[in-house]
């Protein structure tokens, strides 16, 4: 039987916020990622938060691209900021709720989007929709993002004269097809580099930032970003398991 206690942590969250959120028209979607984000912040006693996208998913159960979605909506809904410095995008509850906008306006901007229409592909023989190639476009990759992804690691983690090697190009697309973004590769390699363990603070003092090590396996991969989030690097459980093959 579940028996949760308010000092074990517990979400501060100010009484007149409370009254207002009562009266505001959330979907099932916008609730289940405010509370995350309310987790992520004020459970932490912190305003804002860098909160990947595979974070938001593995915290709701929803699907990445609703998840995707969901947060345009509520920034538009001026609900939420959030707080991009080209790397990592860091999120922040709009406290002030006179900037709130109501669902039917936000509603009447999404009305007027064009309906999708069929496209030919090249060789003229098959229809799709522009929703369907959008889908396709979140499990492709490009040489240019495997570069940029691999140039943020070289620079991030000082190894200049590092070789973009067959393998290592398999590694990088293979969290790509997974259908993370460009910026949760940043993200991880940013997570490597905040762990004071993989950066020897360990009992072979040895550093462990290669390419290998964090674009390895998926839930590997979504390790590493969770350690950007951590404040303090000796709370996180069980690192020498990401050594392990």
């Amino acid at each position: 039987m579940a028996s949760p206690q308010a000092e074990n942590g517990h979400i501060d969250i100010a009484n007149e916020i409370a009254e207002q959120l009562a009266k505001t028209q959330l979907s099932g979607y916008e609730s289940r990622v405010l509370w995350v984000l309310w987790r992520k912040t004020y459970g932490w006693h912190k305003k804002s938060d860098y909160i990947s996208t595979t974070q938001f998913v593995k915290a709701t159960n929803i699907a990445r691209r609703h998840v995707h979605a969901t947060l345009k909506r509520l920034v538009r809904r001026n609900l939420i900021t959030e707080n991009s410095n080209g790397f990592i995008t860091g999120w922040t509850f709009q406290k002030d709720y006179n900037q709130w906008q109501p669902v039917t306006e936000i509603s009447n901007k999404i009305n007027s989007l064009p309906i999708p229409v069929p496209l030919v592909t090249e060789n003229g023989n098959k229809l799709v929709t522009e929703i369907g190639a959008h889908k396709r476009k979140e499990r492709t990759y490009t040489k240019e993002s495997i570069d940029v992804v691999f140039s943020f690691w070289k620079e991030t983690l000082k190894h200049p004269k590092a070789i973009l090697s067959k393998d290592r190009i398999g590694f990088i697309k293979a969290r790509i097809m997974e259908g993370h973004t460009v910026e949760e590769c940043k993200q991880a390699i940013l997570g490597c580099k905040a762990s004071s363990y993989h950066m020897g603070d360990n009992d072979g003092h040895k550093i462990y930032d290669s390419i290998e090590l964090i674009f390895r396996k998926g839930d590997k991969f979504e390790q590493f970003i969770g350690y950007l989030n951590q404040t303090d690097n000796s709370d996180i459980d069980n690192l020498p398991d990401l050594m392990e093959e």
